[in-house]
């Protein structure tokens, strides 16, 4: 068959990635698309990519053709300054002012910056515009540790993320059913995700069939095209990280026997062959029809509570992957240091876990959290005061910290050094373990232990 474009018929040859690339989507296919039409679709795919950002920031997504996760920008709390976060760092988005004072003619500014490239960008940018700025002198590096942090998220629930849905669906049927995707029979669906023309092709659908096996991979997203004799429709369903699930339903066509295939994407997979796991079924596999209300299956999910749980459920993943990840990390630094000298070593896992602060920061918070929603008795609500001053924030100072919070986190930091290296002499310093100490209840109870012994032994003996 000749390669011609689904949507006007003219020739092909633009790489049309089948997944958006900026989700993890690294194949591609020149038979499906014109330049012209290709580039038409882009914004859908931007759409459906920004709507899905927060996620692909924490988990580390890193999209095709680029070459670090590509940062979402948040608002931090407690100062109030715009961050950047992902994976791998959490940094404000612009440098901050500390001081700022006038000698003649001159002004001088005391600034603290993410990073000593983004200082030197900014002296560039700073002569770009035509001031003269001269460095009189680098401070030291210090950790900055941010509170709450806040983004607004929209999920497909507008017209806009429908219709991507539905691009991404079509560009499947194209992918493995080309002559059914080009049926004058599905030009409504054709007009719906280029023109926004005709409605009533895409929705959610939380109550997903049971008979669907698992994915293949731990946030995979998956996409199901098929064909249905039964009813002669072709059909999609989308699973986005394996918790947003949506319904396609393409329109009615000559059938002549139930197929489908099902396709799951792993959004981590930096290239093929391991990228993707596809294969046939010789049934319509998850079948969609569609329901009289369209919205119904999220309205229902809102009021119940489903929606939200789903989110805190793959939320909760994410924190676990990303313990997970931090754990090997660490469990690679170490390895092979038994013949380190015991001073040697102790100072190595002095530098990790201070690497970790933030991390022991976040116990800490847990446990004054924790306390609190149990204290019932007055001495334990006077605990929990103390508690507050221990994990105080000051967004005035150069670690986002208090001072006595900061004093309260050496001593955190300290105890879990410890435990660490007691750990690894007896040799159960294994990823479980590791695990544990760094974002579990052991580490929680060891940072727990450390905060409150100082504040438990200003009580007197009863």
């Amino acid at each position: 068959m000749t390669k011609t474009c689904i949507i006007c018929g003219e020739p092909t040859g633009s790489r049309e990635h089948l997944f958006p690339a900026a989700l993890g989507g690294r194949r591609t296919n020149k038979g499906i698309y014109c330049a012209d039409h290709n580039n038409e679709y882009s914004g859908l795919a931007g759409i459906i990519s920004a709507q899905l950002a927060l996620f692909n920031a924490l988990i580390g997504v890193v999209g095709d053709h680029a070459s670090e996760t590509k940062p979402i920008a948040m608002n931090d709390l407690a100062s109030g300054r715009e961050v950047e976060l992902s994976n791998s760092r959490i940094r404000f988005k612009d440098p901050k002012v500390i001081s700022q004072e006038a000698e003649g003619n001159t002004i001088v500014m005391k600034m603290a910056f993410s990073s000593r490239k983004e200082a030197k960008e900014w002296v560039l940018e700073q002569k770009a515009k035509g001031f003269d700025v001269q460095v009189t002198g680098q401070g030291q590096r210090i950790q900055y540790h941010v509170g709450t942090t806040h983004a607004r998220i929209t999920l497909g629930g507008n017209e806009e993320g429908l219709r991507a849905i539905g691009y991404i669906a079509q560009t499947f049927l194209a992918h493995f059913f080309p002559d059914v995707a080009r049926l004058p029979e599905l030009q409504g669906i054709r007009d719906y995700t280029l023109k926004n023309v005709g409605s009533g092709f895409v929705w959610w659908n939380f109550e997903t069939p049971d008979d669907l096996p698992v994915n293949k991979f731990p946030f995979g997203h998956r996409v199901i095209v098929g064909l249905n004799k039964e009813d002669g429709t072709a059909y999609a369903r989308l699973s986005l990280f394996s918790t947003l699930n949506f319904s396609v339903l393409f329109g009615t066509v000559p059938v002549k026997a139930s197929q489908s295939v099902i396709t799951d994407i792993d959004p981590l997979a930096k290239s093929p062959p391991n990228d993707v796991f596809s294969w046939n079924e010789g049934t319509a596999k998850g079948a969609v029809s569609k329901p009289e209300n369209l919205s119904a299956s999220l309205a229902e999910a809102i009021s119940s509570g489903n929606a939200q749980a789903r989110i805190n459920d793959l939320m909760q993943r994410i924190v676990e992957f990303e313990r997970q990840t931090a754990a090997r990390a660490i469990l690679r630094k170490i390895a092979g240091t038994a013949s380190l000298t015991e001073v040697d070593r102790d100072k190595l896992f002095s530098n990790i876990v201070s690497s970790e602060a933030q991390r022991v920061f976040r116990l800490m918070r847990y446990i004054a959290d924790e306390y609190k929603s149990k204290a019932t008795k007055p001495e334990e609500r006077l605990i929990c005061d103390l508690l507050d001053r221990v994990v105080a924030l000051d967004p005035r100072s150069a670690n986002g910290l208090t001072e006595e919070a900061s004093r309260s986190l050496v001593i955190a930091c300290e105890a879990l050094k410890k435990q660490m290296s007691e750990d690894f002499k007896a040799g159960i310093l294994d990823q479980d373990r590791m695990e544990m100490l760094i974002g579990g209840g052991p580490g929680a109870y060891i940072v727990g232990t450390a905060i409150l012994q100082p504040i438990i032994m200003t009580f007197p003996e009863r």
